[in-house]
């Protein structure tokens, strides 16, 4: 669908803005304060290397999401 959203976008000349959100960790199972706020910091740092891929790359033609994070090599997995 984000091919989709993103011709959207363009074609009604919006800007994308990152948003932030307040409150609490919440995360099923249940973890600890310190371990809920590690594991964000972790996925914010694989979604703005994910969003620093150029769509059009050819590196990743054809790679699906599971490859590419295969290929993450992130501490503490």
């Amino acid at each position: 669908d984000m091919p989709e959203l993103m011709a959207l976008v363009r074609t009604r000349g919006k800007t994308l803005v990152e948003t932030y959100g307040k409150g609490e960790f919440v995360a099923q199972p249940l973890t600890g304060a310190k371990q809920a706020e590690r594991i964000y910091h972790a996925s914010m740092s694989i979604r703005d290397r994910m969003n620093a891929i150029a769509p059009d790359d050819p590196a990743i033609a054809g790679l699906t999401v599971a490859a590419w994070l295969e290929r993450q090599n992130d501490p503490g997995e």
